[in-house]
């Protein structure tokens, strides 16, 4: 029951070959639209969509080119585009115009976490969870180096006590200095380990 496309074996029910350089799967319709991939079932209302938009006449963005990834409420509300990259490669997550490399919108009414950062390793241990970030020197094109991080840390055991943030500048290739430390409501500077509110 399974199809090949430019393959005598195929091993799944569509299974197209094709050569490095050229497309295995090549869909052009007018000007307004790309390929359209929806997943649904007979007993279910629900609709996940993968949408690859090219050009659309209609829209500022016509001449780009979009990848949207559509999802459906469970209350069967209108499908709406979850995550979207656009024709510059920013990802929009929640909203269809991101304004950065990454743009996470929202419009809950009440607090919210929007971005989780977390290392759950498989052994036990303690471990960062850090941000990290890197830049160009101005000397050597297409380069980057660390620059600074931002990770959290359980300083002793599992008590919340224990937990500090802290924001470290480079040192050198993968290695950084701690600078500033929050922890139990406490500031350091220069020790990740502060006694008094500062």
């Amino acid at each position: 029951g399974n199809v090949g496309i430019g393959i005598s074996s195929p091993t799944g029910k569509l299974n197209i070959a094709y050569t490095t350089g050229t497309a295995p799967l090549s869909y052009t319709n007018g000007t307004d639209e790309g390929l359209i991939i929806n997943a649904t079932r007979a007993d279910d209302p629900f609709l996940g969509t993968i949408d690859f938009v090219a050009g659309r006449s209609s829209s500022a963005l016509a001449g780009g080119s979009q990848f949207r990834f559509i999802t459906q409420p469970r209350s069967a509300g209108n499908p709406a585009v979850a995550m979207l990259i656009d024709k510059d490669g920013n990802v929009g997550i929640g909203t269809t115009s991101p304004l950065s490399k990454l743009n996470v919108f929202g419009t809950e009414t009440a607090d919210t976490t929007y971005v989780t950062i977390t290392n759950q390793p498989a052994t036990t241990g303690r471990y960062k969870a850090a941000l990290q970030f890197r830049a160009n020197d101005g000397s050597t094109a297409n380069t980057s180096f660390n620059t600074g991080q931002i990770y959290s840390y359980f300083d002793g055991g599992g008590n919340y006590s224990n937990t500090r943030l802290t924001l470290g500048s480079a040192s050198g290739g993968g290695t950084f200095n701690d600078e500033l430390t929050l922890k139990n409501g406490n500031v350091g500077i220069g020790t990740t380990a502060p006694d008094y509110k500062l």
